[in-house]
């Protein structure tokens, strides 16, 4: 009788182990839900907040370039020349901001293909070389060639870009960013690993927010984060970015294998 007593007492302190252990994942489960839903309904409301300060701002700004260009195209005198010029340019660089901005807001409608992986990275990398070059970063690429994905060419590209650039500013100067592809259950993953300075805790928090700056983790303000992650959740993908234990920061990109989407356009 004892024993039997003994055998029911540790069944039930089994069972409630058990219990315990899956109330532990279900909250853990629906914690996790919780913070992707709050993120993505703040990402949504910063959406509209990006396509009102874009049209507030386009005006102005294009009037302030045409502006100094046709000041400086009657300009005789060297030093007011240069002001002009670099007043120019910085609205141009302002322009292309906001360019950023628009399509994180509205993005324009995309035509999906069959891609090669391969190909999409190998592109970026290039039209991301006089950047590299000029910071002394060197790139290095791992991907098997047969890997493909359905998407929209132009805008894989500029997700990975924008990940190369943001890994550039991490650097500063020197350094290596290796970008990689693999596929694995029913999924591609793109990643992009560098040498920088990583995040801090707060970054880690708001490094797709198209309003933050990371600038005390050595990454430049911008919105090029955001414009990543709003490309690749147009694509049904998910980014995600950290640490790495020796220091630096990963990036990656996971989007459906070419089988899970269906060809448009």
């Amino acid at each position: 009788i004892h024993t039997l007593q003994m055998s029911a007492e540790d069944e039930k302190a089994t069972f409630e182990s058990i219990s315990n252990l899956a109330r532990f994942i279900e909250l853990a489960e629906l914690e996790q839900s919780f913070e992707e839903r709050l993120h993505h309904e703040k990402m949504l409301s910063l959406k509209e907040l990006a396509y009102g300060a874009s049209h507030e701002i386009n005006n102005p700004l294009a009037n302030i370039s045409i502006r100094a260009q046709a000041l400086a195209n009657e300009e005789q005198d060297d030093v007011k020349l240069y002001a002009l010029k670099m007043i120019h340019q910085q609205a141009i660089r302002a322009n292309g901001m906001i360019s950023d901005m628009m399509l994180f807001a509205k993005p324009p409608e995309m035509t999906y293909h069959q891609l090669n992986v391969h190909e999409i990275l190998t592109s970026a990398i290039e039209a991301m070389q006089e950047t590299t070059d000029l910071a002394s970063v060197r790139v290095s690429l791992l991907c098997d060639e047969s890997i493909v994905v359905v998407g929209s060419q132009i805008h894989l590209e500029e997700a990975v870009m924008a990940l190369i650039q943001n890994s550039v500013d991490a650097i500063g100067s020197g350094g290596t960013v290796a970008v990689t592809a693999s596929a694995f259950d029913d999924v591609v993953e793109i990643k992009v690993t560098d040498t920088g300075a990583g995040m801090s805790e707060e970054s880690l928090h708001h490094m797709f927010d198209p309003f933050y700056s990371g600038r005390d983790a050595g990454r430049g303000i911008g919105f090029g984060l955001s414009k990543c992650w709003r490309i690749v959740t147009l694509h049904g993908g998910k980014v995600m970015g950290s640490n790495l234990p020796e220091g630096g920061a990963v990036f990656a990109m996971r989007l459906p294998i070419a089988t899970q989407r269906r060809l448009a356009g």
